[in-house]
């Protein structure tokens, strides 16, 4: 798809009118601009919300009025999936949403937690169940394992079917300042995909031109824009969303516990155990964990939680004593 200036203008102002990412940003205060009584008001604005001079917001409202509102911004990158917002964005997103379906049903149902999103955050939680009482809180990081590891059981000894990666320096830094994390896991191989037809089928001609935008170009606070893209565009479409994907059951497991199972079982990780283990994505230091046997289904945490935050965070904290020898050389 071709961008055409005014055409983007406009795709930005209806779909992202109160983002700060860079052209989202301008588009808005351009439009702003032509009925201004006072157009130093606007380019403060502008310059307060980017966080730049208002000598330099001023320039690129010209050069932007001129050439297009994407004239000045550099090019994406790509790198395999890593940048693609249907394979890495819209999944993890999609499967945060079931996760809070099931947090709402939760509290609904039981008066004395609540939960926070703490997505904005970008930290290592993307909720917080808490008590009402303020006693004990339990954060959650929401994966989505899309991606089969096809020689699980030849590297780290668990079927394809039965294997998910936990990357170590998320789990080894969660439980440095939320020692209680855990992960809720959700397998769903075809999601990418399925998001994928369903965005084709039924975004908008302004929503397809700001998606061609954001997969082309960066600029300031990116990761704004593809997140308030991406969260608009699920919101939007939920009710598609969730009639044609599959909430499949949620597993869960402490950061805690994937870096015992990681010191335990080296051969876990094969980044720790094996020479030469890849490069790209495959260079990650993952620590592989058994669904089946290393994880907590949800309808079990839900019967623990109802009995009180502490009767979860004892087990997380649960140890069993192991002797380990130690070498005296």
């Amino acid at each position: 798809m071709k961008l055409s200036d005014k055409r983007t203008l406009e795709a930005f102002a209806a779909v992202l009118p109160d983002s700060r990412w860079q052209p989202a940003a301008i588009a808005a205060h351009l439009l702003r601009v032509r009925n201004a009584k006072d157009k130093t008001v606007v380019i403060q604005s502008l310059a307060e919300t980017l966080k730049i001079s208002k000598k330099y917001a001023g320039e690129l409202l010209a050069s932007s009025a001129k050439n297009g509102v994407l004239a000045d911004l550099p090019q994406r990158v790509r790198v395999g999936s890593a940048e693609n917002a249907v394979t890495k964005l819209f999944p993890a997103a999609v499967t945060e949403r079931h996760f809070q379906d099931l947090l709402e049903r939760l509290v609904s149902q039981n008066a004395e937690i609540s939960y926070t999103d703490v997505r904005s955050s970008r930290n290592y939680a993307d909720f917080i169940i808490q008590s009402r009482q303020g006693v004990g809180r339990i954060p959650v990081n929401v994966k989505n394992a899309g991606t089969p590891f096809r020689q699980a059981e030849k590297f780290v000894g668990i079927t394809s079917d039965d294997c998910v990666p936990i990357p170590t320096y998320k789990a080894i830094g969660a439980i440095e300042s939320e020692k209680n994390l855990l992960y809720a896991i959700s397998r769903d191989h075809d999601l990418p995909e399925t998001i994928g037809t369903i965005l084709k089928n039924y975004m908008s001609n302004e929503e397809k031109i700001v998606w061609v935008a954001i997969n082309a170009f960066k600029g300031k606070y990116a990761r704004d824009g593809e997140d308030d893209f991406v969260y608009t565009l699920i919101s939007k479409y939920w009710r598609v969303i969730k009639g044609q994907t599959v909430n499949r059951d949620f597993r869960l497991i402490s950061a805690k516990r994937a870096i015992a199972i990681m010191k335990d079982s080296p051969k876990r990780t094969p980044a720790l155990s094996m020479g030469g283990w890849g490069t790209g994505a495959a260079a990650e230091v993952n620590v592989h964990i058994s669904i089946l046997n290393e994880t907590m289904s949800w309808d079990e945490f839900s019967r623990r939680i109802n009995r009180g935050i502490g009767s979860v965070t004892r087990i997380i904290n649960k140890t069993s004593l192991v002797r380990v020898p130690t070498p005296t050389l």
